[in-house]
């Protein structure tokens, strides 16, 4: 019980740390940045624990998973900016007009992280697999 609360501690510190520090640079985009960067750490430091004390061993092929999933990421991103467009077009935009572009951005960005996971091999079963 210690372990995790002590791991979600230090990740709040950082997380924290890095927000005060982006913020001063980029902005308000600092801070989400810098949460997203808090969650990672969790993650990865929950992962080391649990590696570390023998408690969870990855299957063999998660090490293709995981390039493959960075692979649909990346795609994901390209996409999204180029979808996106300057931000001097959702500046000057009306309300209905961001909206509809925001659910356009949104739908194209999905659906290429989703046809990229498809063509990398992923199908809907892969996700229903379940635990030996």
């Amino acid at each position: 019980m210690r372990t995790p609360v002590r791991i979600a501690f230090a990740s709040v510190i950082v997380a924290q740390t890095i927000a005060v520090i982006l913020m001063q640079r980029i902005g308000h985009a600092g801070l989400t940045l810098a949460i997203s960067l808090g969650a990672c750490l969790n993650a990865a430091l929950l992962f080391h624990a649990l590696r570390r004390r023998g408690i969870y061993t990855p299957r063999p092929g998660w090490l293709v998973f995981f390039a493959k999933v960075v692979i649909a990421l990346g795609v994901l991103a390209a996409v999204l900016f180029a979808v996106a467009g300057p931000p001097s077009l959702w500046l000057a935009a009306s309300l209905w007009m961001k909206i509809g572009r925001l659910a356009w951005v949104c739908a194209a960005g999905a659906g290429a992280y989703f046809v990229a996971l498809w063509l990398l091999g992923f199908r809907l079963a892969d996700f229903n697999r379940p635990e030996a």
